[in-house]
Order: structure tokens, then C-alpha cells, then sequence
């Protein structure tokens, strides 16, 4: 695959320019680094000066480029793999309906260990809702959204049939609310990446946990996507495509 990589500089664009390089199947066609005030032989600011062929663009950088990338689907049809957290709701809507003119997927975590744990959340949470719920996410401490994106599609998992989400607690909260969601965020050190979704029940307590070891992680699961996401007719996907059509096939 012909591969272009939004925020190339950035700290995940860096292990997925690594990531393809490193691959005999695929090649980096350009790196996008909007921010950058020296550009390296490859780069560019924006898609709009992208003049080449490219079969994916796998999207790492930040919301406020996110127009520029949308636009570029819109006028090629290439495969979009968004993998950038912190959107507006109407940024995500503007995702969705990209997926009229090409294959788009969005996805806050491109590790298939965390997809998984997703699914699985949904089944467990149906069976336990007589239990308190709470998440604890870790990153380290250059992280700027909280809590990550990942922890926000967790609490999804589990939301159905519970109340609101809490973030974090102060002495003034009292008593947690029935049903409530506590989601809390931990920043330090270098941690690349914990999520633990704890159900606390009368006598008993059921932790599912992951860690990600490496961001090694999330570049493999983005080039494992991207290349399903390539084959793909336009519309919008999210993960659970990816496994559902995977064990079909």
C-alpha cells in the first residue's frame, strides 16, 4: 500500500512511518506534518499540495486538521483511517458522513487487545448491572486530552441500562449515585498506556485490565486496519467491522 501519514512527526506518526517503512508490502508516499518549520525531503503541510497516488492516509495528528483530511477523501475517495482523539460532536458527525465518498473509519485506540476488551465489556455489562462501575486510565504525562479516548469508548461499552458518567471525585461529591460511571485519569512518567474497568459488587470485585507495552502496538493495529479498510466500498466503520468481517472471512 501507498501510504500517506498525517502528523508524521508527532509521536505516534513517528512509530507509523516506522511501522509501514519497515513493511515489504507498503511504502510511506508522504508525511504530513502542518506544524513543522523545517520540512524533510517527503513531507508536507497540508494534503492540499499532495500531488502523488496513495491507497490510505492514517491519521494521527490532532482535530484542527481534521477538515483537511476530510477534504482530501472527499476529492479522491482514498481510504481515511482516523485515528486522532478529542473531536467535537459535530467534528464526528462531519467523520461519518465522509464515509459517503470513500471508506472512513474512526477509531480511538488501533490496539486489537483493546477492541476485544471492548467487545467483551459489552456482553459482561449486560449481566452485571446490579454493579458499580468505575475506570481508571494511565498515561504518561505529555498526554493532553483527559480522560483519553479510549477510556470514553470503554464507558461506552458499558453504558447501557447505567447512569451518567462521573469524572473524578472531589470531597464535596459524597456518595457515588446509583448507576453512575466513575471515569478517572492518571498522567505521569512514560506510561504509554493502562485501562482498567473495574464492576463492584456486593462481596466481590471484577477487574478487566490492558496494557499496552509499546506504541508499537497501536501502529501495527493501525496498518492491520488500514489494509482491511483498503478493500473496503465507501461508508462509515468502526472496529467492530473489522472483527466481525475478519471471522466471517
Amino acid at each position: 500500500m501507498r501510504v500517506i501519514v498525517y502528523g508524521a512527526d508527532g509521536t505516534m506518526g513517528q512509530w507509523v512511518v516506522k511501522t509501514v517503512t519497515e513493511s515489504p508490502k507498503d511504502e510511506v508516499v508522504a508525511g504530513v506534518t502542518p506544524r513543522k518549520e523545517l520540512l524533510a525531503p517527503g513531507e508536507i503541510r497540508s494534503l492540499k499540495s499532495f500531488e502523488g497516488e496513495a491507497d490510505l492516509v492514517i491519521d494521527f495528528s490532532h482535530p484542527s486538521n481534521i477538515a483537511d483530511v476530510l477534504a482530501y477523501g472527499k476529492r479522491t475517495g482514498t481510504p481515511l483511517l482516523i485515528c486522532t482523539t478529542g473531536f467535537t460532536n459535530d467534528e464526528i458527525e462531519q467523520i461519518k458522513q465522509a464515509g459517503e465518498t470513500g471508506p472512513v473509519l474512526w477509531s480511538t485506540n488501533t490496539s486489537y487487545g483493546v477492541n476485544l476488551l471492548r467487545f467483551l465489556l459489552e456482553e459482561v455489562a449486560e449481566k452485571l448491572l446490579d454493579y458499580d462501575v468505575e475506570i481508571v486510565e494511565k498515561h504518561h504525562n505529555k498526554k493532553k486530552d483527559a480522560p483519553s479516548g479510549t477510556a470514553k469508548t470503554l464507558a461506552g461499552a458499558v453504558s447501557k441500562g447505567r447512569g451518567a458518567y462521573k469524572y473524578g471525585r472531589t470531597p464535596e461529591d459524597g456518595a457515588r449515585s446509583l448507576g453512575e460511571i466513575g471515569i478517572h485519569a492518571i498522567r505521569g512518567g512514560t506510561i504509554v498506556g493502562e485501562h482498567d474497568v473495574i464492576f463492584a459488587g456486593a462481596g466481590e470485585v471484577l477487574t478487566f485490565s490492558h496494557q499496552a507495552l509499546s506504541k508499537e502496538v497501536f501502529s501495527s493495529g493501525a496498518l492491520k486496519t488500514g489494509r482491511w479498510l483498503v478493500g473496503q466500498p465507501a461508508g462509515f466503520y468502526e472496529m467492530k467491522d473489522v472483527f466481525m468481517k475478519e471471522e466471517k472471512a
